[in-house]
């Protein structure tokens, strides 16, 4: 069954890397819908705030479509709690759970 495109569900992909953020939104089809890089400063910025308002804004514009959201970063990674730990592309940061620092952030 086909299903057509104003009804097809939509993630979003985040790529922390050291000196920026990638940030899109993909279909059902792992087609790019929408993408934005950012410049970041590590020791100039609060990271995960522009990551937690990067998303609140495609939820804006894309809302309920979302059915998920992707981050990819310099690891170690574990994703069953969704922290990253010790991670080499930012010092001093040792184990980080981003999941519940961006739900927070994002009030879900």
């Amino acid at each position: 069954m086909k299903t057509s495109r104003k009804s097809k569900k939509l993630a979003i992909g985040i790529d922390l890397g050291g000196t920026k953020l990638a940030i899109g939104i993909i279909n059902q089809d792992a087609k790019i819908i929408s993408q934005e890089k950012i410049t970041l400063n590590f020791f100039e910025q609060d990271i995960l705030q522009i990551i937690a308002d990067e998303i609140a804004k495609l939820y804006t514009i894309h809302g309920k479509k979302i059915c998920g959201i992707g981050l990819v970063s310099a690891g170690p990674m574990n994703v069953e709690k969704g922290t990253l730990i010790h991670p080499t592309n930012f010092p001093g940061w040792k184990v980080v759970p981003l999941i519940s620092i961006l739900e927070k952030k994002l009030r879900v």
